[in-house]
């Protein structure tokens, strides 16, 4: 089955015509490139310049000035244009724009236009906050790189360091440690709080 295509101009929608008929009407000035074009079955419609293959290349001009209505009635169409269907819209539908392309094509490539969506483009997201260490309880920061902490186990009660240094994460938050205290022969916790 063909697409069928409506235009609509100052309120007044016509068609259904086939992307051939649709094509004629800009080739003989009916159809405007700032008139509103859409396919049926698709509930937003768009710029007739903004379609592809609608136009002559030569033809299609960016519109600078709102379109001022013609004074009288709409000349009568060709005798092989068949006469214009009004069409119950709701006046509260929105419009997509589609792309030009040049006048030289069938209705396929006009159908397989329209029907591509477009794809989004996104802003770049700023970069990650770094994290920091406050402070650590029952422990001794040596340094902290790249989202990594380097500290010291240090007991509470008895003061006794660990020799060794640990590496961990850096997370949001408040993060605690257990460890074997040796000089107290205990279980201690270290706390880091981290922003």
């Amino acid at each position: 089955m063909a697409d069928r295509w409506y235009f609509g101009r100052d309120g007044e929608k016509l068609g259904p015509f086939s992307a051939q008929q649709l094509k004629g009407f800009a080739t003989i000035g009916r159809l405007r490139p700032q008139d509103t074009v859409w396919k049926e079955g698709v509930e937003k419609g768009v710029l007739a310049s903004r379609v592809r293959h609608l136009f002559a290349a030569s033809t299609v001009a960016p519109p600078t000035a709102p379109p001022v209505p013609a004074p009288g009635p709409v000349p009568p169409e060709p005798a092989s244009v068949p006469a214009p269907v009004a069409l119950d819209v709701p006046e509260d539908v929105a419009l997509a724009p589609l792309e030009e392309a040049p006048a030289d094509s069938s209705e396929e490539e006009l159908s397989a236009e329209v029907e591509q969506p477009r794809k989004r483009v996104e802003a770049p997201s700023p970069p990650p906050r770094k994290l920091r260490v406050l402070g650590i309880k029952g422990g001794i920061m040596v340094s902290q790189n790249d989202g990594v902490l380097r500290y010291r186990k240090k007991c509470d009660v008895c003061g006794q360091p660990e020799p060794s240094v640990t590496n961990t994460p850096i997370r949001s938050g408040m993060t605690r440690v257990s460890y074997y205290c040796r000089k107290c022969r205990k279980s201690r916790q270290i706390e880091i709080q981290v922003v």
